[in-house]
């Protein structure tokens, strides 16, 4: 109610009714309230006709916080009436993923132990677990996430590199004899690796250690990356050619040549009184002593030789190498010297069938002149 008076004194009285209308209820709900940075969200406010945001967002749209941050609404209802509201949003950052390569350099055949850290849980390609095993044959780029507690995703890659192994050659090695004390086998390529094997020793092979047949000589080699490879080579080892030689041990001096046969035929013999066509001369030894022959073969087909030695000792019956004629001194006993090595044996006859002395000079007991023959072996 009011009372108005004019400038006459006059009053009068009148009233009006003023409508009070309530302050809207303003809320807002926000999809999600809880984000990764780097995700999206939306607020939509409730309680009046129009709302207006801070921070330049609007109503029920999209946008992208970098932080935890509280948005302010202002809300108008029909009377034109106006309440605000706030509401944070939580903006979580993304965890930090490292994955890991244990060796992250490799050779073809070996492998590498993927491992992660930061998260709470992962995927990989392979599945779910934390660390795998790889065996790539070539450089490999691999990628794992990972979800904290909050739910943000972070990703960590990582690229195991895959070096080839070194190309290796190993050239034939030729073929040896079983009596050769050493020959050498470094016929692979590159250099600078190592041999092993029955009978090796450094770059060196016994055969005469390792016997005959086929061997194997293993070559290992390691390049600058430390990547090994291995390559394998045989060494046939040839056994002695097996000779036979059968010899009569003694021949008489006059007997004539001796035919001289061993097996395998082909070979050669050597020593004293051996001739062209391969006999033996008895008459060119000069002592009744054994005289080695040797044998000697080389098989053609895998140049191995051996020597086989058998002696034989000649009996000499020469012609008597003396005064055949000796003049004799009254009454003296004459001696007749021979020539000759070792003990001289004289015979009165050329059957050598009745021995009258053994060494030299010999005395007879003729004490007049006499020519007589003597025989002495």
């Amino acid at each position: 109610i009011v009372t108005g008076t004019d400038v006459n004194n006059c009053r009068n009285t009148g009233s009006a009714v003023v409508t009070v209308f309530e302050l809207p209820t303003i809320t807002a709900k926000a999809n999600p309230q809880s984000i990764c940075i780097g995700y999206s969200t939306r607020i939509k406010a409730e309680g009046a006709v129009s709302y207006i945001w801070d921070n330049n967002i609007f109503d029920n749209s999209n946008f992208s916080p970098i932080m935890t941050t509280t948005y302010s609404v202002t809300g108008t209802d029909v009377h034109g009436c106006k309440n605000s509201f706030q509401i944070p949003i939580y903006v979580n950052p993304l965890p930090t993923i490292t994955a890991s390569a244990s060796p992250s350099e490799i050779c073809v055949g070996d492998s590498s132990l993927l491992s992660v850290i930061g998260a709470k849980t992962y995927k990989w390609d392979y599945g779910t677990l934390q660390s795998y095993y790889v065996n790539p044959t070539s450089s490999t780029n691999y990628s794992v996430t990972g979800t904290d507690e909050n739910g943000c995703i972070g990703i960590s890659k990582i690229t195991v590199t895959v070096n080839e192994l070194p190309v290796l050659n190993f050239s034939p090695i030729p073929q040896v004899c079983e009596y050769i004390d050493s020959v050498r086998i470094d016929y692979a390529k590159p250099t600078g690796g190592n041999y092993s094997g029955t009978g090796v020793k450094g770059n060196m092979f016994s055969p005469i250690s390792a016997g005959s047949g086929q061997h194997e000589i293993t070559y290992v080699y390691f390049d600058e990356n430390g990547c090994k490879n291995s390559v394998k080579k045989s060494i046939l080892v040839n056994p002695k050619p097996v000779l036979n030689f059968n010899l009569d041990p003694q021949r008489c001096y006059d007997a004539g040549l001796l035919p001289l046969q061993a097996q395998p035929v082909g070979g050669i013999f050597d020593g004293e009184g051996v001739v062209t066509g391969n006999y033996f001369d008895p008459t060119k030894p000069k002592s009744e002593l054994p005289i080695p022959i040797s044998y000697t073969y080389t098989n053609p087909s895998t140049g191995c030789s051996d020597t086989i030695i058998k002696n034989i000792t000649v009996h000499y019956t020469p012609p008597p190498v003396v005064n055949n004629v000796q003049t004799s001194i009254l009454n003296l006993q004459t001696s007749i010297l021979g020539e000759g090595e070792g003990l001289l044996r004289w015979y009165d006859n050329s059957g050598l069938n009745k021995k009258l002395f053994e060494g030299n000079p010999y005395y007879h007991g003729y004490t007049s002149d006499i020519i007589r023959n003597y025989y002495i072996t």
